[in-house]
């Protein structure tokens, strides 16, 4: 009579050696393993997995992405901007070359969490005409994660002067100006909390100068009830 052995799990993972993951837009996860400690029996396999949940309740964990090379991106699908996600190695029986995630000898590496955030992005549009002396507003649109820090460009005449404005905590700024001539205004160097942005638009601000009036006459009628200005 045979009597059933069971058999020690031998399967054994190494390690991820990163702490955490914060990724900007179309940046890509790529893991970086330490195979120390690792061991694979005759039908494991080694793969990554990004998911959320708990991957010792099989149950409550959605499997996001997994792989044998570890690299992983966004998915608009998926995936939501600013969620904390989970990245594993997991080491177990393969189907084709995935592993199972309910072997029972599953072997799981410690858990780094990993954040992706949607690319800032700021933007100005419009036009303005003032005289000579008046004020401009430019108003600045953000999206992304405050607080912004973005620098302002004046192009007047060729000659250009940049302000840089840190520590923006709402979606909408304005520039208050009173150039003294026409103006373009642009923006760069936009960055957000978490990553740098991209930026669109420019203002053009058309001077006028006061009009002068010269050579001004008064004529008075001969009875005193009528004046006559010429200039």
């Amino acid at each position: 009579t045979s009597v059933p052995v069971e058999c020690e799990c031998l399967s054994m993972v190494g390690s991820i050696t990163d702490i955490s993951y914060e990724i900007c837009g179309g940046d890509l996860i790529n893991v970086s393993y330490d195979p120390t400690g690792e061991f694979l029996d005759g039908n494991d396999a080694l793969n990554y997995i990004l998911y959320l949940g708990n991957l010792n309740d099989l149950a409550s964990i959605v499997v996001l992405a997994q792989n044998t090379t570890g690299v992983f991106g966004y998915d608009n699908l998926t995936m939501t901007f600013g969620e904390v996600y989970n990245v594993a190695a997991i080491v177990g029986n393969a189907s084709g070359g995935l592993v199972e995630l309910n072997d029972a000898c599953l072997a799981i590496s410690a858990v780094v969490p990993a954040v992706f955030y949607e690319i800032p992005t700021a933007s100005i549009v419009g036009s303005d005409t003032i005289c000579l002396g008046e004020e401009t507003n430019v108003t600045i649109l953000f999206t992304g994660d405050p607080p912004y820090s973005i620098d302002i460009i004046e192009d007047a005449g060729g000659s250009t002067n940049t302000i840089n404005v840190t520590d923006v905590v709402s979606n909408t700024y304005t520039y208050t100006s009173a150039p003294s001539e026409n103006t373009t205004y642009s923006i760069s160097n936009l960055t957000d909390e978490n990553c740098i942005g991209t930026v669109s638009g420019t203002m053009e601000v058309i001077v006028n100068e006061a009009p002068v009036v010269n050579n001004v006459v008064e004529t008075i009628n001969a009875n005193n009830t009528d004046v006559t200005i010429t200039f």
